[in-house]
């Protein structure tokens, strides 16, 4: 596994660059810590949302069962993720060895489509989707959610965000 290099980096809270030590990343300016889970760093912000409501029994047994990355993967699947895949390998094959971020990663199924010479960078909040992530790629990981990217600007030379429906 590799970390991504902490050069890309912003802190989710306020946007001010971190610094890393061997076991977090800290705030230059908000003095925030992440922790890292392994090499992929936590870069979730804490705050309590507004006008959020949880959701019921329902919604989370289904949450749970859709976070399991076989699960996943045959939701996308049946989504239609290997047709979106056919339109979207002739562009991504055009990336070169750009640095490409991957919103709302789910298991990295992007990846694959990419030149091997693409520096890809996985971005998901869920540490069940990085798991299944992991189990076929070494690239860079940052756990984060989508409303509060953690990269500074011009970081990334391409970003993708594609069929999240959450």
């Amino acid at each position: 596994m590799s970390r991504p290099p902490v050069a890309l980096l912003a802190c989710p809270a306020c946007g001010a660059g971190l610094t890393e030590t061997a076991d977090h990343l800290t705030c230059t300016a908000c003095k925030r810590t992440y922790l890292f889970e392994g090499d992929t760093p936590r870069l979730l912000a804490n705050d309590a949302r507004q006008g959020e409501h949880a959701p019921g029994l329902v919604g989370r047994v289904a949450a749970s069962l859709a976070s399991i990355p076989f699960v996943y993967d045959a939701i996308q699947r049946a989504a239609g993720a290997r047709k979106v895949a056919a339109r979207l390998q002739p562009l991504l094959a055009s990336a070169g060895d750009a640095r490409i971020v991957d919103v709302g990663a789910g298991t990295g199924s992007l990846e694959a489509l990419l030149s091997p010479s693409a520096r890809y960078l996985w971005l998901d909040p869920d540490p069940v989707k990085l798991r299944g992530f992991r189990s076929k790629s070494q690239a860079p990981a940052v756990l984060a959610d989508a409303t509060r990217i953690p990269l500074r600007d011009r970081s990334v030379e391409w970003a993708f965000s594609i069929a999240i429906s959450h």
